[in-house]
């Protein structure tokens, strides 16, 4: 899914319904497939507002100028040909086999998350009972492991930050300088070296002096990366993109030890 796609799905979703940037979100949403041949007159027409309000609009979406904006704007399903793509990694799976079949491999790489490392595990739950700034990331369903940890530690009444909208992720990463914790949920551990919503494979360049720097992945290779003090790896036994089932299960686990440490110090 592209960054621009990604975006305006953010604005509808943090906006209210009768708002302006909501309304041309909405707008652009509906027209998406022809937005990369509007002009930026055409698609102030399109949503009754000035060319002005639609270059505050885009800039507000972290693009320089419209022309930067049209840019993200074009959208082929699965572009790159990636094998993690969503439909082509689940859907078409389920499509050339069925749906039990889909089901028994997601259950394998869930049964396979008995032999993580509770060791790391354990490493974990102490960082985030210890720091008490505490941020969780990650990009698309990997995002949802974080917010899946943010409510689960609210329930035992610690309370990290975390941003869907990976604008402001970014400007975290970018320009906080206070000392913390940041927890990366990244399948592919790429989330730390690239901007991996981005059609121009743009590299990231962040600096976490400051920052002790935890990456949830099932690359073991981002074990020895030079940026992250703790990495827990799992395990796929299938190729399909199941860390959306995978994170809640993790998050169950360190949250228990979470609360055995909270437990040990009342």
């Amino acid at each position: 899914m592209g960054i621009l796609l990604v975006r305006l799905i953010d604005v509808i979703n943090e906006y209210s319904e009768d708002s302006t940037f909501y309304s041309i979100a909405y707008t652009m949403l509906l027209n998406f497939d022809n937005l990369q041949n509007l002009s930026i007159n055409d698609v102030a027409n399109l949503c009754h507002v000035s060319k002005s309000t639609i270059s505050k609009f885009v800039r507000s979406l972290n693009f320089e100028d419209y022309s930067d904006f049209k840019a993200e704007a074009y959208f082929k399903e699965n572009r790159f040909n990636s094998d993690y793509n969503y439909v082509a990694n689940i859907q078409q799976y389920i499509a050339n086999q069925d749906a039990n079949t889909y089901i028994d491999k997601v259950i394998q790489d869930i049964e396979i998350i008995k032999n993580i490392d509770m060791t790391v595990i354990r490493k974990i739950a102490q960082i985030i009972y210890q720091y008490p700034k505490i941020t969780a990331f990650g990009t698309l369903f990997s995002q949802l492991g974080a917010l899946d940890l943010q409510y689960k530690l609210a329930y035992n009444h610690k309370f990290i930050m975390s941003y869907v909208n990976d604008v402001k992720q970014d400007e975290y990463l970018k320009n906080n300088s206070e000392q913390g914790v940041v927890i990366i949920y990244s399948n592919s551990g790429n989330y730390l070296n690239k901007y991996q919503l981005s059609s121009f494979d743009e590299k990231k360049k962040y600096d976490y002096k400051n920052k002790k720097v935890i990456l949830i992945t099932a690359n073991e290779m981002m074990v020895n990366h030079p940026d992250v003090d703790i990495c827990l790896v799992y395990q796929h036994l299938s190729k399909l993109q199941t860390h959306s089932y995978i994170y809640p299960l993790i998050n169950d686990l360190i949250v228990a030890e979470y609360r055995s440490f909270q437990n040990a110090n009342f």
